[in-house]
């Protein structure tokens, strides 16, 4: 809701309103209590009085009992029921009696307080129980006329504050408000109004609303002073008038000069941002020329150095060729001792010429720039530095995309390698095989893939331990590198002790002999296995050949089932007893297999 359409709601109003809500509450709070505590006070006196019943009757009915005198016993329970904070007595025995005086009660309600009779020679057993019942109709009564009670004395009370409350607040609160509302809402800055006057009976000393009258007349002055000060700036504005035209004119081109500069700027950074790093260094010399023509230049350079090295010129322009004066800027500009962050100065022995300086631990930048006096005013200066800012981030990316490179060639690498053998890893072996399926289909050309697993391999680790399993399994791989050198040939470690070998372009007699030549030469490590019932470490091979055809297979698929087939033939090579080649041709795998 808008401000000036809020409603009005005075402020005595509610606060009586909080005033009278917190007097309901108290007079409820206090009925409750003092509920309570008469509830408690009968509670006690109810069990005095069965004490005094217990004291007075007991004994009267134990001998009653005891004789079986039934008349004694009702007159005895008449009377204890005809006290007015007992409602009902009721006596029963184990041997049936029931004897009932008073009200009626519901056989559920529960006695207020329950009395055993024993014998009166003191035995064991008792002759009977007394059950006596509060009378809640006289501790209800007395609960309404107290709460009643104390309900009007605190209603009359609080009727009575309410009253001297609105009262005082009327005269000493709302009417000097309404007073002060009035004042503020005739106040105006193009008039002197009076002093703000409240109708209020002298008084020996002062409260808020006499310090709130007092901020007023401050706040008035503060308006006649106002009023002053602007019929004052009118003069002065009117005075300035006529130079205006020419400031303007002046703050125009200074600011045309500022918008060409960024957006120079803006484009040198964007289009650096979309050339090629081989093409870093002529565009950053582009640059530094369009910089220099616009900023009135006719010589800049940049120049940093990394950690400890010697200062480098990375890029340079020149109206004219003056490598003389780069060589004095190396020589007495560079190695010039400064404090770490941006600093800006002028070379000595080098006239006009500013150098723009940044000094970090790991790396330091110059932008050296020679120009004319007049040219090197604080605007220049202050774009010369911001130029040397982003030139800088220029060369960082310059660097950064260098180092990435090298990175990104370093990660590539190890992403196809296992880090252990030096091998191809899964991931390689899996794009590397798709790769040549494609190729097969393509040129009709075969392929053959070897499956390979060490036997017993986790006996050995057992054995041996992890170490020296590591160290097998290297010596295996190592065996892989030599045999199979072609440039097609890939051998690969797929995990743990499971290697696999694709060979490209080999036919069935050279993929039989190819499988049969890596399992004895592993076997002819002699690499001690007590483990094996061969007596060393040994594999065992299956070995799939693929015969090759054009075709519009899909590649993915054709691999997948060499792959599966492989696995099959190397698991029938293990079932037969292990260190042994099971050889099988992609298209009769069902058949009968060569074993070697």
């Amino acid at each position: 809701m808008n401000d000036n359409h809020k409603v009005f709601a005075p402020l005595s109003k509610r606060l009586l309103q909080r005033l009278a809500l917190l007097a309901v509450l108290s007079i409820l709070f206090g009925s409750l209590v003092h509920s309570l505590l008469i509830y408690r006070a009968e509670q006690q006196q109810f069990s005095r009085l069965v004490d005094q019943l217990t004291a007075n009757h007991l004994p009267l009915l134990q001998v009653a009992l005891w004789d079986i005198e039934v008349d004694a016993l009702r007159q005895q329970v008449t009377m204890i029921a005809d006290r007015e904070e007992v409602a009902t007595v009721i006596l029963s025995s184990p041997t049936g009696l029931h004897l009932q005086a008073g009200a009626a009660v519901a056989d559920d309600y529960q006695a207020d307080a329950r009395v055993a009779i024993s014998p009166p020679n003191g035995g064991a057993h008792a002759l009977g129980e007394l059950q006596i019942y509060y009378q809640r109709e006289r501790l209800n009564k007395a609960i309404v006329a107290a709460v009643a009670m104390r309900f009007f004395e605190l209603s009359l009370f609080t009727l009575l504050v309410c009253l001297v409350i609105f009262r005082f607040l009327r005269r000493d609160l709302v009417r000097p408000l309404n007073s002060i509302n009035r004042y503020v809402a005739e106040l105006l800055p193009q008039r002197h109004p009076p002093r703000l006057k409240l109708d209020r009976p002298p008084r020996p000393w002062e409260d808020e609303i006499d310090r709130v009258a007092a901020g007023f007349d401050t706040l008035r002055e503060g308006i006649r002073h106002y009023a002053e000060q602007h019929e004052n700036a009118l003069q002065a504005l009117e005075t300035e008038r006529d130079s205006l035209d020419s400031r303007v004119a002046a703050r125009t081109r200074e600011l045309a000069f500022v918008n060409g500069y960024q957006e120079l700027t803006s484009r040198s950074i964007q289009g650096f941002m979309q050339a090629r790093p081989a093409e870093y260094p002529d565009y950053l010399r582009r640059v530094l020329q369009d910089l220099a023509e616009y900023l009135g230049l006719d010589a800049c350079a940049l120049l940093d150095r990394r950690h400890s090295r010697p200062w480098v010129t990375r890029v340079a322009w020149f109206v004219h060729d003056d490598w003389p004066w780069l060589e004095r800027v190396l020589t007495h500009g560079c190695e010039v001792s400064v404090e770490e962050g941006w600093s800006q100065y002028f070379l000595t022995g080098a006239p006009n010429t500013l150098l723009v300086r940044f000094s970090g631990r790991e790396q330091s930048f110059v932008l050296a720039v020679r120009t004319s006096e007049e040219a090197a005013g604080p605007l220049q200066q202050d774009m010369l530095e911001s130029s040397g800012k982003w030139l800088l981030s220029l060369l960082q990316r310059w660097d950064h995309m260098a180092d990435l490179d090298s990175a990104r060639q370093e990660l590539l690498e190890m992403s196809r390698s296992d880090h252990l053998t030096g091998l191809a890893n899964r991931r390689h072996f899996d794009a590397y095989k798709i790769d040549e399926a494609r190729r097969a289909l393509r040129m009709g050309a075969p392929v053959a893939l070897l499956m390979i697993d060490v036997d017993h391999f986790k006996d050995f680790n057992d054995l041996y331990g992890h170490s020296r399993g590591d160290q097998c399994l290297v010596a295996l791989a190592e065996q892989m590198q030599w045999r199979f050198k072609r440039a097609a040939d890939l051998p690969a470690r797929l995990g743990g002790e499971e290697f696999a070998i694709l060979l490209p372009g080999y036919n069935s007699l050279q993929a039989q002999e190819a499988a049969e030549g890596l399992r004895q030469s592993i076997f002819d490590l002699a690499i001690t296995h007590r483990g094996s019932p061969f007596g060393f470490v040994s594999v065992s091979i299956g070995c799939v050949w693929w015969p090759g055809q054009h075709g519009q297979a899909n590649p993915v698929e054709l691999m997948n089932d060499l792959v599966n087939q492989a696995d099959a033939a190397l698991y029938q090579a293990k079932g037969e007893g292990r260190n042994r080649v099971v050889y099988a041709e992609f298209s009769d795998l069902n058949s009968p297999a060569q074993n070697s």
